[in-house]
């Protein structure tokens, strides 16, 4: 199945949605330069697979306005015109602010409940992931991406210590090396020097096609971005009787059930939690997206 893309009408732009006839759909807006079409596919697609592994019937979906910052105010109004006339709800990427997005705000169907809860779930579908295949006793913990102190705090409360090391850190000796600091930070090149025996990408994109085969070849574990990241998105549109817990205790559970029904895929964790996910498309859509979210 292809995504649908609508361009920008005064405006070079688009917004693209996985699947357009789905009940609800949601991703980011990036601005820049060049915003190009296939990056932001992967990143709708990636949040497709992640609300497929937190059970919620909903599409993946991205946005790119292509501007000078002489063209911005032009360009962003271009982009409001169009986002009033979706119904995706849209969060701030590179080169856009919550302000960018206030016009368009009032069309937002998720819970407010997501609003303050994204950075903590997120640390808790990580810690989640991490504690299916490896526990979370007695690991060293290196970083060499910027955390949101939310993310740190559900480490420290697993009785983890996480060590930021910056970019050094992807060599650095430790179990576990948490990544994102830009998409496809670990190709087959880079993620050779890698001394973790389990890589928690903490941003979508960070490992390519190439880079997991290289892991999977020296038993490195990659944890599957689309899962360590689906905790915020179990909050967009949760049952009415939702709470900060109850949410908090359903990521925990769901990640852990996707991780260990994964883990023993023979050709490793990413590729079984993907098939989890479409398993769980198929029991609402009749066709499957048109490739899996990694670079």
């Amino acid at each position: 199945m292809a995504v649908q893309i609508t361009k920008l009408s005064g405006a070079d732009g688009f917004i693209l949605v996985d699947f357009e006839d789905a009940p609800h759909a949601g991703g980011i807006v990036r601005l820049a330069k060049k915003v190009l079409v296939d990056g932001a596919v992967n990143l709708a697609r990636h949040l497709t697979y992640g609300y497929a592994v937190m059970q919620v019937e909903a599409s993946g979906a991205s946005a790119g306005i292509n501007t000078d910052p002489d063209g911005r105010a032009v360009a962003l109004g271009a982009f409001v015109e169009e986002a009033r006339r979706s119904s995706v709800c849209f969060d701030p990427g590179k080169g856009v602010s919550v302000d960018d997005l206030a016009p368009v705000s009032e069309h937002d169907s998720r819970s407010p409940l997501h609003l303050g809860l994204a950075e903590h779930l997120r640390g808790t579908s990580m810690c989640s992931a991490l504690g299916a295949v490896r526990g979370t006793s007695g690991l060293r913990v290196c970083t060499e991406v910027d955390l949101p102190p939310a993310v740190v705090a559900r480490f420290v409360a697993a009785g983890l210590e996480v060590d930021h090391a910056g970019a050094e850190g992807i060599g650095a000796p430790c179990d576990v090396l948490i990544v994102g600091s830009k998409p496809a930070l670990l190709d087959h090149d880079s993620i050779a020097g890698v001394q973790a025996s389990v890589i928690v990408p903490a941003a979508p994109l960070a490992v390519t096609a190439r880079g997991l085969a290289v892991a999977a070849r020296r038993g490195i574990v990659v944890l599957p971005d689309f899962v360590t990241l689906a905790g915020p998105l179990l909050a967009h549109w949760p049952d009415q009787a939702a709470t900060t817990d109850s949410l908090d205790r359903e990521v925990a559970a769901r990640v852990d059930m996707v991780i260990r029904a994964a883990a023993d895929h023979p050709e490793g964790a990413w590729l079984g939690a993907a098939e989890e996910a479409e398993r769980f498309m198929s029991t609402w859509r009749d066709e499957l997206p048109f490739g899996r979210p990694i670079p």
